[in-house]
């Protein structure tokens, strides 16, 4: 716990010390921080996505004992509150209407673009920044405004960091594996192949093919994938369950390519799934293994809980971080101007890395993505990685 409670005292100078660039809060009073900055989740407390939300709020929860146990942001407390949509994205809207009209400064959303976007857009009508984390390229500034901010990477800065993974360990030649009916999982493949090209040149990739039904064996990709032109590596781009099923017929047929996938697999039981499972390659948001590199990230993760994936527990902790760091810099939680002082980080130390925004990327694309290998069953940390060329659609 030391690092972390190390990192807290740095944080503390920053939220309690009085280092505002803009003025006090109208919802206050002049000069009178006593009214709480009120965080309102709209999430899930019941439903599929109940389980992600659950640990979401537990990393939100982290977050606000830690800044209030310092004395709050300029001395005014945080506090969250919580308004559930049952995971039916037809429910978002009057759940972010609940949390608005109880006095939400800022919203954060389920890490979900369907479930999130409708409570940004209901933030936004009240002028409220919203905040969450999707590796969906709209789910920022271009898709739901300019209160909106990713806090995830997105899915083009995936791409390219596994262009640039699959590159680094000497692959010349991938066959991408795509689930055609899948838009993010098409545009993750899509996306792959434009980096990709920029580093081995065009007419590198060995062949591309398709699946849309799982029920009905790959055997027909297989061969297709076994035929391809010195193919040595597979790119498969595809939802976590038809990825993990995909993986299971591809090593069943003794293809024993290194695969590199997105960060949907991320959490999976591969020792449960797939004993022995070896050389698969995905992004993640941290290590879950004991072995993240960045200071007081296993420290966090030994306090809240998660199955799987951390991410969900990550991203709660992260908005309050994020919103807290922002709200210090601006002096009010009004959106307009919060908005501004989270488009003025530059490098910002937040948990998970260097954290930029801008007025014309509300995501952090050029953060650090951490690469996990699969090796005996089991994910461990790969590296870290910079990414380079990130284009603007994540924006």
């Amino acid at each position: 716990m030391r690092k972390l409670a190390v990192a807290l005292t740095a944080v503390a100078v920053l939220l309690a010390g009085g280092c505002r660039t803009g003025g006090d809060d109208p919802a206050t009073g002049a000069g009178q921080f006593t009214r709480p900055i009120v965080i309102g989740l709209v999430g899930a407390r019941s439903g599929a996505f109940a389980v992600h939300d659950t640990e979401q709020i537990a990393g939100m929860r982290r977050a606000i004992e830690e800044i209030n146990a310092v004395g709050g942001i300029d001395g005014r407390p945080v506090e969250l509150i919580t308004a559930d949509h049952g995971s039916d994205p037809t429910r978002v809207g009057a759940a972010a209407r609940d949390v608005l009209n109880r006095g939400a400064d800022v919203v954060v959303t389920s890490a979900d673009s369907e479930l999130g976007a409708p409570a940004a857009l209901a933030a936004r009508r009240e002028n409220k920044v919203s905040v969450g984390g999707s590796d969906a390229p709209q789910f920022a500034l271009r898709g739901l405004g300019p209160l909106h901010f990713n806090l995830y990477q997105g899915g083009p800065t995936e791409s390219v960091v596994l262009a640039q993974t699959a590159y680094g360990q000497r692959a010349r030649k991938p066959y991408l594996l795509v689930e055609a009916d899948n838009p993010a999982a098409t545009a993750l493949c899509a996306e792959f192949e434009t980096a990709w090209e920029r580093l081995a040149g065009e007419g590198s990739v060995a062949g591309r093919g398709t699946f849309t039904d799982l029920r009905r064996s790959l055997a027909g990709q297989v061969d297709r994938i076994r035929a391809a032109d010195r193919a040595d590596a597979l790119v498969l781009c595809a939802d976590p369950g038809a990825g993990v099923d995909a993986i299971r017929q591809v090593r069943a047929a003794r293809v024993k390519l290194p695969v590199y996938t997105g960060s949907g697999v991320d959490g999976v039981s591969w020792s449960t799934v797939l004993p022995g499972l070896t050389n698969i390659y995905h992004p993640a948001l941290v290590a879950t293994a004991d072995d993240d590199p960045r200071p007081g990230v296993a420290d966090l993760l030994a306090t809240v809980p998660f199955t799987g994936s951390a991410r969900y527990a990550l991203y709660g902790y992260l908005a309050v971080q994020t919103v807290a760091r922002g709200v210090a810099q601006a002096g009010t939680a009004t959106g307009p101007e919060l908005a501004r002082a989270l488009e003025s980080f530059q490098d910002e130390p937040l948990l998970v890395g260097p954290t930029s925004y801008s007025a014309v990327c509300h995501a952090p694309i050029g953060r650090p993505l951490t690469v996990l290998r699969v090796v005996g069953g089991r994910a461990v940390h790969f590296r870290t990685v910079p990414p380079a060329d990130v284009p603007p659609t994540a924006c």
